[in-house]
């Protein structure tokens, strides 16, 4: 520490005479060197989204990205790349957090592809009519299901257009996701400003009385 304080106070003399402060060597990793390349894969896994409700209503070309876009403007092309069985899962962990929700189709028009919603109630809502909530959970499940195991997926304010019944199966569904099972599972993290997300998030309180 008196070494550190000692260069610090050299470099504030040289500064007060006009003097340039010492420059130090930082040597880079090898392009080649194993850690190097594994860090560098792990920092390209992580997947982040701040959707955006506006985005989310547009339709998407068909020939836009296959990966869902950090902002969420190619919903329907992500979607449509997945395969069926993706597809059915996303729909699966809408209805457990939406009761109103049934399923949703990616609906082609021309070049170009848009998302298609339909109720309980039988109704079948574009997705420019569609909550901001609906599409923020579409596009969250498309994100995690389309991410490779072990990436970490950044969500930002998950809160934002859910009630708080429906977040807190929202985050059943997240654990369930992040589980071991036979795979390496993906990492999530969430970020909130509401109170009540935190109520809605956090598990039960155990008794601190012996049982």
């Amino acid at each position: 520490m008196t070494t550190v304080c000692r260069r610090l106070s050299a470099q504030a003399s040289r500064r007060s005479r006009g003097a340039r402060p010492e420059r130090r060597r930082v040597a880079r990793p090898d392009a080649a060197d194993p850690f190097a390349v594994d860090v560098g894969e792990e920092l390209r896994a992580f997947r982040f989204l701040h959707a955006e409700p506006e985005k989310l209503r547009a339709s998407s070309e068909r020939a836009a990205p296959r990966l869902l876009a950090p902002d969420g403007s190619n919903l329907p092309t992500a979607l449509a790349a997945l395969a069926p069985e993706v597809r059915a899962a996303i729909r699966a962990d809408m209805a457990s957090v939406l009761r109103s929700f049934r399923s949703f189709e990616v609906v082609p028009t021309g070049d170009e592809l848009g998302v298609e919603v339909e109720l309980t109630d039988d109704q079948k809502l574009p997705a420019r009519v569609l909550s901001d909530g609906t599409l923020r959970l579409l596009a969250l499940f498309t994100l995690l299901w389309s991410s490779r195991g072990g990436a970490a997926i950044a969500v930002e304010e998950v809160e934002n257009g859910i009630h708080p019944t429906g977040l807190r199966a929202l985050v059943v569904q997240l654990v369930a996701a992040t589980q071991p099972d036979g795979a390496v599972p993906p990492q999530v993290l969430l970020s909130r400003r509401r109170r009540s997300s935190r109520r809605c998030t956090s598990g039960p309180r155990r008794s601190s009385s012996p049982t």
